[in-house]
This record gives structure tokens, C-alpha cells and sequence, in this order.
């Protein structure tokens, strides 16, 4: 259905994607996998044109006997959605703020000259049942009123409106929890069973890979490594890249912590708890002899219209510990982060930070406290100003300190590129990425400047909110 070959992606600088070759059959689900920046979204925008006008592709994309590489924008505009279409890895991006969900469903249609109005609305309402959404409700939300799941469902609703053959799913479960994650793959793998369309899915999480796919090619450094039928290639990987990525399963991951003990059983990882860690390795601070940082007590939120989001919640965090927040998509941890980076009030409740409580206080008081807060959020994309370059995002919040040098950059020079550079270089990223914008890094590269950003003040205390979501498992 879909080939690919000799595909090279680049700009002037850099080979984004290097003589790509691969094959998409009817009804299948290829899974496109790699670590963040190894090429896969570029690839999955090169098929439909969607590559920033700074990168150049070459190479064939046929579809249907058409080299897709070749055809002009309006030609393009007509395949896309009819024939083509995708789930991006950022959904909240997807859909302007300001529109009802069924009015920019409308808008779709509407763009490729599909019936009336009586008849747009019908099939609006027939999509969103598809993905299991309460249509009518949904219908006349705003995106901001939807669950990050509910969201994503509205995206692939969004996708299946006109009945395309390939959907290219660019990260469909990022920022969702574990089990919607897996209640929207299971989603998408009904709908292809039912309609027979093709699924190129673009991911970096082998789990699922190992469940839904039925081939799967690997990419390294834009290079495609391995490609086979997937439990082939996971059961017997040929090539020592795909190995190695392999070889690094959960239960190794946490016995390379100092404070896990080795005696930990290795079967039963993820249930590794307080009897089995070495309290002699943990750190003072990890063995509640610090003050807290962060005290929360009796905290209730509930949203306009009388949800009530948290309902009487009582924590503690001290100085060098670290505390996770588990839990659904909709179960209110987005929002009790909010609220204790004090970004939302507090309906009831006390609120704690630096050993002064929040309600009452002055805003320049306010602003204090929160200069030694620290926050990773889960979209890294909606994080980050479009119009900034990586510099000036870097550097917003040390510009609020005005003149405030942080210790880190002791001995050496201290101007703002200086402290720019040294702080993507803290999290592994070059230092020619500084004048680029955020459109032009791949998504586990946007979050690393966001986490580079949150420790760019030295905070007491950082909220990490979902911070993984979009880079390899």
C-alpha cells in the first residue's frame, strides 16, 4: 500500500533520515520504533508533507503508483484526510482551543466538500460513538474540558472522519497512563479490524509493539537497522542495536539504583517495595530525617460547575526525597501538581511550601517561593513558546531572577549563552540547538530542554509531570 524507498531526509546542516526503505501492506499495523531523534516523526511527516520548509526530502514515497514527494500542495491537501491520515503525537495541539470539538469535526468534513450540514453532524456523531466517546456531550465540548484520554479519542475520531486507508499514528498514547494507553491501542486495533485500514504506528514502547504489530522496523541515528516480522525480531534480534535495547529491561534498570537491594527477587520488578530496599544505602535525607519541604493538608479542588477533582489530600515531602503519584488519566494528579506549584487555588485546604503557608500571602512573597519550584510538564511541545528560540526559553526564568548567578556556573564564565550551554549540555543536547525553535527538535529532545529549564534556578522543590512520556522505554 505504502513503499518507501532510498528516502533521505536533511537540512542543510544535518541527515535527519538516511536511505530509508520500508513497505506498509493493506490492513497491516507497522510499528515504526527508535529512540527520541532517531527519525521516526520526520519520516511519518515526509509522507505527507509536512516537513518544515528549512528540511528537504528525496527519495520515492509511492502511493498508489504516485510518488507522494512529487505532487504539489493542492494535490496533497485532497489526499490528506481522504486517503491518509494521522494521530500527532501532541493531540492537545491538534485542536484550537477557542472551537467546540464539533465544530472543528465540522470543519474537516466541510474542507473536502462532504454533504450537509444534517449529514456533517451525523457522521460526527457516528465517529465519536466509533471510539467508544459520549458523542453528544463531547460534541459541544471545548478541548480543555475533555480528560487527556478523551482527547486522544476525539484525535482518532478526528482522523477516521473520512474513511482513510492508512492512519499514521505518531506516538498515540503519549502523556496517557498505562491503562488508557492501552484501552486506546485496543481502540485503534478494533477499528482496523473492522475496517481493514493500514496502521503505521511511530512509538518508542516495545511492550505494546510486542502485542499489536505485525511487523516492526527499527531506526537508529535515521537509519533503519532491522525490520522483520515483529516477534521475529524481538524473540531473535539480528542486529546488536536492537539487542541492546533489549537487554535493558525494568528489573535491570532498578537494580543499577545504589538504594535497591540485589537480592531483590528478579521475577517480580515492579513489586519491589520497602522490604526489599537496603535501608543502609539510602541517602539521610531518603530516611525522614529532613524537614519537609512540601506540606500539603486537607486539600479539596473541584472545578467550575461542582467536580470535585481532589477530595481531602494530605501529604509530605522532605528536603531530598523523592514521592510518585500514581494513578489514571482523570484522577486528579495533573491538577494537585497545579496546586502545589500554586498555579490553581485551593478550594479547602492548607498548603505549605519553605515552611510558610501559602494562603494570604503577598504576591511578591508568591513570587519567592515559587522561584524555588521547579516544573516538568507532561507536553513538552505546549511548554515551550513557539516563538522563543532555545536560548531565550532556557533562560526565562533566570531573567526573572535578574542578575541571580547559580552556583553550577562557579568558576566559569557566566553570561546568558554560557549558562544556556552549560545546561543543555546537562542533559545531553548540543549546543548549536540554542537558535533553533522548539518545531525544529524532536519530542524527547523538547523535553529535555524543559527539564534543563526547571533546574535552571536550582529549585528546592521540582513537579515532574509525566516527564518521559515522549522518549524511548
Amino acid at each position: 500500500m505504502l513503499s518507501i524507498k532510498d528516502l533521505t531526509i536533511q537540512t542543510k546542516a544535518k541527515t535527519i533520515v538516511n536511505r530509508l526503505e520500508l513497505a506498509v501492506r493493506p490492513g497491516e499495523w507497522f510499528a515504526l520504533a527508535g529512540e527520541s531523534g532517531s527519525g521516526k516523526s520526520m519520516t511519518a511527516s515526509a509522507i505527507g508533507g509536512l516537513l518544515p520548509s528549512s528540511v528537504t526530502a528525496k527519495g520515492i514515497i509511492a502511493w498508489k503508483e504516485n510518488n507522494l514527494l512529487a505532487l504539489s500542495a493542492k494535490q496533497m491537501r485532497s489526499l490528506l484526510g481522504n486517503e491518509i491520515s494521522y494521530i500527532f503525537q501532541d493531540y492537545h495541539g491538534a485542536f484550537t482551543p477557542f472551537l467546540r470539538i464539533g465544530s472543528q469535526l465540522d470543519e474537516l468534513i466541510r474542507a473536502h466538500g462532504r454533504q450537509d450540514r444534517k449529514a456533517r453532524k451525523q457522521r460526527c456523531m457516528e465517529v465519536l460513538e466509533r471510539v467508544q466517546l459520549p458523542a453528544e456531550r463531547v460534541y459541544r465540548s471545548y478541548p480543555f474540558q475533555l480528560s487527556g484520554g478523551q482527547l486522544q479519542r476525539a484525535a482518532i475520531a478526528a482522523a477516521l472522519l473520512l474513511e482513510p486507508k492508512l492512519l499514521i499514528a505518531d506516538e498515540p498514547t503519549t502523556a496517557l497512563d498505562t491503562l488508557t494507553a492501552h484501552r486506546v491501542l485496543q481502540l485503534i486495533n478494533r477499528i482496523r479490524m473492522e475496517t481493514g485500514i493500514s496502521v503505521l504506528w511511530i512509538t518508542h514502547d516495545l511492550r505494546h509493539v510486542r502485542k499489536y504489530a505485525d511487523r516492526i522496523a527499527v531506526m537508529r541515528t535515521g537509519s533503519l537497522v532491522e525490520t522483520g516480522e515483529t516477534q521475529a525480531v524481538l524473540d531473535h534480534p539480528s542486529h546488536p542495536y536492537t539487542r541492546r535495547l533489549l537487554a535493558v529491561p525494568f528489573r535491570h534498570c532498578l537494580q543499577a539504583l545504589p538504594h535497591v537491594c540485589p537480592t531483590a527477587p528478579k521475577n517480580r520488578p515492579h513489586q519491589i517495595g520497602a522490604d526489599h530496599l537496603d535501608n543502609e544505602a539510602l541517602p539521610p535525607q531518603r530516611l525522614g530525617i529532613s524537614k519537609p519541604v512540601v506540606t500539603v493538608s486537607g486539600l479539596t479542588k473541584a472545578y467550575a460547575g461542582g467536580k470535585t477533582v481532589l477530595q481531602d489530600i494530605s501529604l509530605s515531602i522532605s528536603t531530598g526525597e523523592c514521592l510518585g503519584v500514581v494513578g489514571e488519566s482523570g484522577s486528579g494528579k495533573s491538577t494537585l501538581a497545579r496546586c502545589i506549584l500554586t498555579l490553581d487555588p485551593l478550594d479547602q485546604g492548607e498548603l505549605v511550601l519553605d515552611g510558610r503557608a501559602v494562603r494570604g500571602l503577598k504576591r511578591s512573597e508568591l513570587k519567592r517561593i515559587r522561584s524555588r519550584l521547579g516544573a516538568v510538564f507532561q507536553h513538552p511541545a505546549a511548554a515551550l513558546n513557539s516563538r522563543l528560540t532555545i536560548l531565550q526559553s532556557l533562560m526565562e526564568p533566570l531573567d526573572q531572577l535578574k542578575g541571580y548567578v547559580p552556583s553550577y556556573m562557579t568558576g566559569m564564565p557566566s553570561g546568558r549563552r554560557d549558562i544556556a550551554e552549560h545546561l543543555l549540555g546537562m542533559v545531553k543536547l548540543p549546543s548549536s540547538y540554542l537558535d533553533k525553535y522548539p518545531h525544529q527538535l524532536s519530542g524527547g529532545e523538547k523535553q529535555r530542554v524543559t527539564i534543563a529549564r526547571a533546574i535552571s534556578t536550582e529549585p528546592d522543590f521540582i513537579v515532574l509531570d509525566e516527564p518521559t512520556v515522549p522518549v524511548w522505554m
